[in-house]
């Protein structure tokens, strides 16, 4: 059985056959106009062409729409055509014929939802919003965002502008600077913080001026932004007003210009501020201010004294002498020793003077019962309450009139055990000895006697005490003599064997005999060399120079005697290595009504 469509083919072929030369025929719809929102595919609104000769089935169209916009509004060309090869596609030969279809735009209401600003804490997520809107059929809407970051704000710690941009691609005109169909939004989102940064130090502060009674103002300060928002940078506003009297004499700051700009510290950071003048003694208050990038702001005050921090320099006569002269009591006031003391702020007529830090301790009694020795610390105040002071004495005599003094001390050798045989003498310039002792045991005491301004004190070298001398004293002088040493202190009065105050090789052949036969040989008077103090000796002619008496007046409240043995170079400079000293160390104080050593 052939069917309807399988006949229509076969008449199509006898007429082509017989009429292969004759043009087929196809006729367009009639133009069109219809609305975006209209389904320009639906034929039965835009129209099918009529044909003749061919079946329905092998007309086919295209639409070039390149007048159109991103909306499908403009002009589409549909090309029709019969697909005589029934390939898809036209072919040049086809039939062919072209319909203009105009798509007309359908303007609606459209309405879009902007994003609200929004404030985060520094703890929060930020989300991502964008605009919704509502629109008709016909419109295509795209957005764009551009982000902008700023991180200095006034009220927070950072801002995020967001600039939101819709476009309705249905009525846009791109080279319309008027065009309908754009809208522009921007949303603004704070991220805020409300804990103010921690200044470290508002504490007092005192600043200790120099020898000009001025100080050099420099003081610093540091804050922390501790929480979990802490801010990346602090600024600082630092006002300073000197006296105290309301006057912000000078300001530093983030916004000040050349010396008195600080830049903005990091968390954690150190601000120094040294004033471009020098400030004299006073108290004045320092106003610091800081912010963090969060808005918040922390303030405190400094109170900052200049201040005379310097003690006085106390330049004192080291010794004085006194004597009863028709009294029986002295009254001895501290400022008699000043010889010139000074201070850097206080004017000497106004540095006060006294026994002891207590600036009324000005009085000090001496009667017959505490003649000699008077022993004192004298103090030196000025105006800022600071003070020094130094060690003096007095030597006050009695001439005869109170007779009530002891005297005692002692000798030892260098090894430190008491020097047997030795002896203390009190004498005058006169040639007039008044006491002479030998010493039991190294020491000796003297009671009640009179203390005269002329007496002269020695010590005498022993009569009787022998020293050991060896092989190692002959071998130290024999290596000095040939230059293969040198000798120090002490040594050079050791290694003067024979006393001429020459080292030479007869002192070498003395010292020879002395090993070899030591009681036969050692006849000398002055084999034992002392003297006052204990000089450091670079030489043997400094020797001359040493001073082997002292007066009473002059030897500045300690009595020390130095006791060489001649010949003992090995030894000789003992004490120091151990700490001992062939020394006489006399030390007079009145204590319980005896003089002591």
């Amino acid at each position: 059985m052939i069917s309807i469509l399988h006949k229509a083919l076969i008449s199509f072929t006898i007429i082509l056959s017989t009429t292969c030369f004759l043009s087929a025929s196809i006729y367009c719809p009639a133009d069109k106009t219809i609305y975006c929102h209209d389904n320009r595919h639906d034929l039965n609104l835009t129209g099918r062409p009529t044909t003749f000769g061919y079946p329905a089935v092998l007309v086919k169209y295209n639409d070039n729409t390149s007048q159109t916009n991103s909306c499908g509004v403009g002009v589409v060309s549909r090309l029709w055509y019969i697909d005589s090869n029934q390939n898809n596609v036209f072919d040049s030969g086809e039939g062919n014929c072209t319909q203009r279809i105009t798509v007309l735009a359908t303007y609606s209401n459209i309405v879009i939802t902007w994003p609200d600003n929004k404030e985060y804490t520094c703890k929060e997520d930020i989300t991502y919003d964008l605009p919704t809107w509502t629109t008709g059929s016909c419109d295509v809407l795209g957005v764009s965002v551009d982000s902008l970051v700023f991180n200095i704000a006034p009220d927070a710690c950072y801002k995020i502008m967001r600039k939101f941009k819709v476009i309705n691609w249905c009525t846009y005109e791109h080279n319309n600077p008027n065009s309908p169909g754009v809208w522009e939004y921007t949303q603004l989102i704070k991220v805020i913080e409300k804990s103010p940064p921690t200044i470290a130090d508002c504490s007092p502060k005192t600043i200790g001026v120099d020898g000009d009674c001025k100080a050099t103002f420099s003081i610093e300060n540091m804050a922390t932004d501790a929480t979990e928002c802490s801010s990346e940078l602090l600024f600082w506003t630092v006002e300073i007003d000197l006296w105290g009297n309301g006057d912000k004499d000078y300001v530093y700051g983030h916004l000040e210009k050349g010396i008195y700009k600080l830049a903005p510290a990091k968390n954690g950071e150190n601000v120094n501020i040294t004033l471009p003048e020098r400030v004299a003694v006073g108290r004045h208050k320092v106003y610091w201010s800081v912010k963090d990038q969060c808005g918040n702001i922390k303030t405190c005050t400094t109170i900052v004294e200049t201040k005379d921090t310097k003690a006085p320099t106390p330049y004192m006569i080291p010794i004085l002498t006194t004597a009863f002269e028709g009294s029986d009591t002295l009254v001895i006031k501290p400022k008699c020793f000043d010889r010139g003391s000074n201070d850097n702020c206080t004017q000497s007529r106004y540095l006060r003077y006294s026994f002891s830090p207590n600036v009324n301790d000005t009085c000090r009694f001496i009667s017959c019962d505490n003649a000699g020795f008077q022993f004192f610390q004298v103090y030196v105040t000025d105006l800022a309450g600071n003070s020094d002071f130094v060690e003096v004495f007095m030597l006050a005599f009695d001439n005869g009139s109170c007779n009530t003094g002891n005297l005692s001390g002692n000798i030892l050798s260098s090894n430190g055990e008491p020097l047997q045989g030795a002896s203390m003498k009190l004498s005058r310039p006169t040639g007039e000895e008044l006491m002479s002792s030998s010493l039991a045991n190294g020491s000796f005491k003297w009671n009640h006697i009179s203390i005269y301004q002329d007496y002269l004190v020695s010590a005498d070298r022993p009569s009787s005490t022998d020293q050991t001398l060896d092989i190692g004293d002959l071998r130290m002088l024999q290596e000095y003599i040939i230059g293969r040493s040198t000798l120090s202190n002490y040594q050079w009065i050791a290694a003067d064997v024979n006393g001429d105050n020459k080292i030479n090789i007869q002192d070498l052949q003395y010292l020879k005999n002395l090993i070899i036969y030591p009681s036969k040989n050692d006849s000398r008077s002055n084999k034992w060399f002392t003297f006052y103090g204990n000089d450091t000796i670079n030489s043997i002619t400094e020797v001359l120079g040493l001073k082997t008496s002292i007066p009473i007046i002059a030897s500045e409240g300690h009595l020390g005697f130095t006791a060489v043995y001649r010949g003992d170079i090995n030894g000789a400079n003992q004490q120091e290595q151990t700490g001992n000293n062939n020394q006489i160390n006399t030390t007079l104080q009145y204590d319980l009504g005896e003089w002591v050593v």
